[in-house]
C-alpha cells in the first residue's frame, strides 16, 4: 500500500467477505477511500474516445483482426459460443461469423466474407505518411517473424512478432506507411510485440523494485486498498518507465493495466535505451538488440499481488519468527491478486492475442465492481476456473486461424 501517512478516521465500512475457500472474515481497514479516490480521478490517464471505440465496434474489430466482411444477417438458433471464441460479445450470431469460426475450427477452405490479403485501410488521423517507398520487410527468426521499415534507409529498431494474425493487420491497415503509426498502433490495439533497438544504457546505476505485498495479518483488502494500488502502478510505471514499455508490448492484461495507469508514449519513447539489468539481448546476424522486459515480481506488482502469511503474527511470534512470510505446502507462497497474472491469462478464454471487445467488457465491469466496494481480491488458484468463458472453442479457432495465418505469409511474404 502507498505510504499515506496518518490514518484519517471515517465510518467503518462494512466487513469484506473473503471467498469460500477461506472460510474466514476480515475487517476492513480505516482509510479514507473518498479522498484517494479523488487522488486517482485527478492522476489516472483517461482513455480517449477513438482508442476505446476500438474496443467495442465489433463490425471494426472482425474486419480489421480477421479480415472477414460482417453480412449483417444473423442466424437463429445458432450457438452463442461463436461470437464469443472471436472475442465479441453475447448476442445474435451473424452469418458471417458463423461461417468463418465453422470453417476454422473444422479445416475448411476460408468462406468468400472472409480475405486475408492487404486491402490498405485509410491512414489514423494525426499521422504524417513515410515516403511511398516505404516497406516492411519481414523475414523468420527462430519462430517469430522479425519486422524491419525502411524508408529511405532502416529504422535502426526492428520488431518481433509472434503472431502471423499480428503481421497481415499490419500491412492490412497500412501502418508501416505512417511515421510514428507502427509502433504506437500496435500498442493501441493491446498486440504483443518485442521491440528491439541496438544499444543499451550502461554505466548506471540501477534500483530494482520492490516486492509484492506482504498484508497485514487479519486485513482483507478493500476498495480502499484497491485505489491506494491503482495509484502506487501509476508510480512504479513513472519511477521504471522500462516496466511500462514492456507492460505496453506484452498485450493482455498487463497492457490494459499499464493503459490505465498512463498516457499512451510516443514512438521516441518506446524506442529507446533502457538499462541493461532491465533488457533481454537478442543477437540477430551477429548484431545485438535489446527489449525491455519484466520479472516475476514486476509482473505481480502490476497486477496488484498481495502475499498472505499461513500463521498468525502472534502464532509467528510464539515460535520465534517474527514477521517473516510463512510458506505454504510444499515451500509455495499463497498469492491473492486484484488481476489475474500474466500466466493464467494466457491459459483463459478472453486472450485472443489482441484487446478484444470481450476483453474490454470483462474489464470494465470488474473494475466498476471493484472502484464501487463490490469486487474482491481473488486467490491465484481461483483464476482458472473463474477466467474459463469459451476457453476450449476459442483457442481451437485461433489455432486453425493462425494456422491460415502462417501459410499466408509464408506463401505471400517471405
Amino acid at each position: 500500500m502507498s505510504d499515506l501517512g496518518e490514518p484519517i478516521p471515517v465510518e467503518r465500512a462494512p466487513k469484506s467477505r473473503a471467498p469460500k475457500s477461506r472460510r474466514i472474515r476480515f475487517p476492513s481497514f480505516s482509510f479514507d477511500s473518498r479522498s484517494l479516490y479523488q487522488e486517482l480521478v485527478a492522476s489516472q490517464f483517461s482513455v480517449d474516445a477513438d482508442l476505446s471505440r476500438s474496443w467495442t465496434c465489433e463490425v471494426e474489430f472482425q474486419s480489421k483482426r480477421y479480415g472477414l466482411i460482417i453480412s449483417d444477417q444473423f442466424e437463429p438458433g445458432k450457438s452463442t459460443e461463436f461470437p464469443v471464441a472471436l472475442g465479441l460479445h453475447k448476442g445474435p450470431t451473424d452469418t458471417s461469423t458463423a461461417a468463418l469460426f465453422q470453417s476454422v475450427v473444422d479445416k475448411q477452405p476460408l468462406p468468400h466474407e472472409c480475405d486475408l490479403s492487404e486491402h490498405y485501410e485509410p491512414m489514423e488521423p494525426g499521422f504524417p505518411a513515410r515516403s511511398p517507398s516505404s516497406i516492411l520487410s519481414v523475414s523468420l527468426f527462430e519462430k517469430d517473424y522479425l519486422v524491419t521499415v525502411t524508408d529511405g534507409t532502416p529504422c535502426r529498431w526492428k520488431l518481433l512478432i509472434s503472431d502471423p494474425l499480428t503481421l497481415i493487420q499490419i500491412e492490412r491497415e497500412g501502418w508501416h506507411l505512417q511515421r510514428d503509426g507502427l509502433v504506437l498502433n500496435l500498442i493501441r490495439k493491446g498486440l504483443p510485440f518485442k521491440l528491439l533497438y541496438p544499444s543499451r544504457q550502461k554505466g548506471t546505476v540501477f534500483h530494482p523494485c520492490s516486492a509484492p505485498v506482504v498484508h497485514p495479518d487479519g486485513k482483507f483488502p478493500t476498495c480502499t486498498d484497491y485505489l491506494a494500488y491503482c495509484l502506487d502502478i501509476a508510480d512504479f510505471f513513472r519511477l521504471y518507465p522500462h516496466a511500462h514499455v514492456a507492460a505496453l508490448c506484452a498485450g493482455g492484461i498487463l497492457w490494459r493495466i499499464a493503459i490505465d495507469a498512463l498516457p499512451l508514449p510516443a514512438e521516441h519513447q518506446v524506442a529507446r535505451e533502457f538499462h541493461s539489468r532491465t533488457c533481454t539481448r537478442y543477437v540477430i546476424a551477429n548484431e545485438s538488440y535489446w527489449t525491455p522486459k519484466l520479472t516475476e515480481e514486476e509482473e505481480k506488482l502490476i497486477v496488484g499481488v498481495y502475499r498472505w502469511a499461513r500463521k498468525s503474527c502472534q502464532e509467528q511470534n510464539e515460535q520465534g519468527l517474527g514477521s517473516l512470510l510463512i510458506l505454504g505446502p510444499g515451500g509455495r507462497v499463497r498469492d491473492d491478486s486484484w488481476w489475474p497474472k500474466p500466466k493464467p491469462w494466457a491459459s483463459c478464454g478472453l486472450e485472443f492475442g489482441v484487446w478484444a471487445p470481450a476483453d474490454e467488457d470483462w474489464y470494465s465491469r470488474r473494475k466498476k465492481a471493484l472502484l464501487d466496494g463490490e469486487g474482491e481480491i481473488v486467490a491465484s488458484k481461483d483464476w482458472r476456473s473463474t477466467m474459463k468463458f469459451e476457453r476450449s472453442s476459442a483457442h481451437a479457432f485461433l489455432d486453425g486461424m493462425r494456422a491460415i495465418a502462417r501459410e499466408f505469409i509464408s506463401q505471400n511474404r517471405l
